[in-house]
């Protein structure tokens, strides 16, 4: 009998790669340079900014960030997760 294939991200993504990870935040400047500061604080971690990008919801309220990574590895992209879930700007992290 065949082995079950796994459906885990481990599967699915090989390492390292590039992840965009979508960032909201409430649309003030110092909210986005405070929250790049967090991002970029993961370079020597395993995941390098490698873009960013911001759009501005329709009423203008929140932003929309964009950052592009290159990661190393699981552990490196779970932790920028956390630290972005974690942070008192953030909105929410997908």
């Amino acid at each position: 009998m065949p082995a079950k294939e796994s459906n885990t991200d481990e599967a699915i993504l090989q390492f390292p790669c590039e992840i965009g990870v979508k960032i909201f935040i409430q649309n003030d400047l110092a909210f986005e340079a405070i929250v790049r500061a967090v991002v970029d604080s993961f370079s020597d971690k395993g995941c390098e900014l490698k873009a960013w990008s911001t759009r501005d919801s329709k009423a203008g309220n929140y932003l929309a960030v964009t950052a592009l990574v290159n990661v190393i590895d699981r552990e490196a992209i779970d932790a920028l997760y956390q630290a972005l879930v974690d942070h008192e700007h953030v909105v929410m992290v997908i």
